[in-house]
């Protein structure tokens, strides 16, 4: 293999490129997008990967066509318990304990 400067990382400049099957994801209107062995030029050295853009390219048409899939993850509001000063004293007795008082 001859040594060429297209196949050095732009990110890192150090490592080289190789072409590698990997995962492609994109967040699209709020939904996240995972396309499994999407063709990526991955970095050996910072694992930086740039996508082909021809892969890219039919992902988005895919998108666009039947839209992104529904977003199913919807997070719940769970309310929030602050510890009081008398629970705190309650999980920790000694903090409750009143002083010793030195031995004369």
């Amino acid at each position: 293999m001859l040594e060429n400067d297209s196949f050095t990382c732009p990110n890192c400049h150090l490592g080289h490129l190789e072409l590698k099957l990997t995962t492609y994801v994109r967040q699209y209107e709020g939904t996240m997008i995972c396309v499994p062995s999407t063709p990526g030029w991955k970095c050996d050295v910072c694992h930086a990967c740039q996508f082909d853009p021809q892969a890219v390219q039919r992902i988005e048409t895919l998108i666009r066509q039947a839209g992104p899939p529904p977003n199913q993850y919807q997070p719940t509001a769970r309310p929030v318990r602050l510890p009081t000063t008398e629970s705190h004293k309650e999980s920790n007795p000694q903090a409750s304990a009143k002083p010793r008082q030195k031995a004369k």
